[in-house]
């Protein structure tokens, strides 16, 4: 397996890690890109090989040379919103077709959003449920799954669409990434919506369940979200209780000072079923936020 990992973030370095763990993947390199040369390092540091891109710029000669040997390739860059043409940044930079550039690719994946289903009141989607986005970010993830489906048309290549849910976990490069480091540092709110509930998804469930998709060569499109949709409020009291502190004081959806983006995910409520991913023998590894809050607690995070 050659990897090569067009956005090399949270979700990323878990696939990369979930690979390694498992004795079926045949890894001989990874190379992720960056934005910026102070990324580098921290990308050796995690085993991976970093390259410059910058979607502005195009592509360079030693992201291409890269690609060229490149066997499973997956994308968390975001789509570009706001333009006259919503579109994948790396697929416009590419008129000939990704495969042009990776001829020995034999697994891709795109890594998109539940939000493409838009709001379903409460009721529960699968990856055949109509996509109605209600943001420009939703439906600019509606146009590049598309276009990252046509890539391997007419081709025994699979490409995976993973429609993520709320993504949570460990701490990473000090960024709080769960309810309990919230907590700790002060920043978490207990807001209340009447009926509102989300599925999340444990950033290494992401991670493996993309590496048992790639090293299966399994295309298709696929939920990645847990078992137990929750009020977001609900698992803000948990975590307070894991850490032994009273939760923050409850705040009223429609009074509360939210930004455009927070109060967007707020205007849809859906439950989505992992019921395809599960079919493919993938178990969650926590699946519900309990499971992996109590995970988090015992690793010490919000301690």
């Amino acid at each position: 397996m050659h990897i090569f990992l067009f956005g090399t973030g949270y979700s990323a370095h878990y696939f990369v890690e979930a690979l390694r763990q498992n004795p079926a993947a045949n890894i001989r390199s990874v190379t992720g890109t960056i934005r910026r040369p102070e990324q580098a390092e921290a990308l050796r540091e995690a085993g991976i090989n970093p390259v410059f891109f910058d979607a502005e710029q195009g592509l360079n000669a030693q992201l291409l040379d890269e690609l060229n040997q490149a066997t499973h390739i997956v994308s968390s860059v975001a789509p570009l919103t706001g333009s006259a043409e919503d579109t994948d940044p790396i697929l416009r930079l590419m008129p000939e077709g990704l495969l042009h550039y990776a001829p020995q690719a034999r697994f891709i994946s795109y890594l998109s959003t539940i939000g493409v289903y838009g709001d379903y009141q409460g009721a529960w989607v699968d990856e055949n449920s109509e996509l109605k986005p209600l943001s420009a970010r939703s439906a600019a993830r509606v146009t590049a799954e598309k276009e990252w489906l046509t890539q391997v048309e007419n081709t025994d290549i699979a490409c995976a669409i993973l429609r993520i849910a709320g993504i949570y976990g460990p701490s990473f490069q000090g960024q709080a990434r769960n309810a309990l480091a919230s907590i700790k540092q002060g920043r978490a709110h207990r807001l209340i919506k009447k009926d509102h509930v989300f599925n999340r998804i444990h950033v290494e469930d992401i991670g493996g369940a993309l590496a048992h998709l790639s090293i299966n060569t399994l295309g298709g499109i696929y939920n990645l979200a847990d078992d137990e949709p929750a009020a977001a409020h609900e698992i803000i009291s948990y975590a307070a209780d894991l850490l032994g502190v009273t939760p923050p004081p409850a705040i009223n959806y429609e009074t509360a000072e939210l930004t455009p983006m927070a109060r967007s995910f707020y205007q849809e409520c859906k439950r989505a079923s992992n019921a395809a991913l599960k079919a493919t023998d993938y178990t969650l590894r926590y699946p519900n936020y309990r499971t992996g809050l109590q995970k988090l607690h015992q690793n010490g995070e919000g301690v």
